[in-house]
């Protein structure tokens, strides 16, 4: 939907690779969104906090808090636990399951195609407009 991408929705990219973490910065900056970023999961919890994202992309294998303490940080609290996150990672489907019971909405397996990238934001941020988040 062009007119959601329009409307500069907010992505808070949660990854400690520079380069997983500029690549999908690239590829929603060009999609018209606004991406902040954060390489750890302390920082990903306070700019969550500040920036209130309309969709948060959150590693699970991040420095001094891991994606699954991030996830109930997000969720113990009133401002943040709403906002939808799909989990970035390579790990197994013991994982997923993990994640999802923590909250997380989806996943965006790596290696990723830009392509799944774009599905996989538009996707979550439908179901979170639809009050499914």
């Amino acid at each position: 939907m062009l007119e959601a991408a329009t409307k500069a929705k907010r992505i808070l990219v949660a990854d400690d690779d520079p380069g997983v973490s500029a690549l999908l910065r690239r590829i929603l900056s060009i999609q018209g969104y606004t991406v902040t970023s954060a390489n750890d999961g302390i920082t990903a919890s306070q700019v969550a906090d500040d920036t209130l994202p309309d969709l948060i992309l959150l590693d699970l294998h991040l420095p001094r808090r891991d994606g699954f303490a991030v996830l109930l940080t997000l969720g113990s609290r009133e401002a943040t636990a709403r906002i939808p996150v799909l989990m970035v990672t390579g790990a197994s489907d013991e994982h997923e399951t993990t994640a999802r019971a923590l909250g997380a909405l989806g996943f965006l397996q790596k290696p990723f195609t830009r392509d799944e990238v774009i599905q996989a934001v538009e996707s979550a941020l439908g179901v979170a407009a639809h009050g499914h988040a």
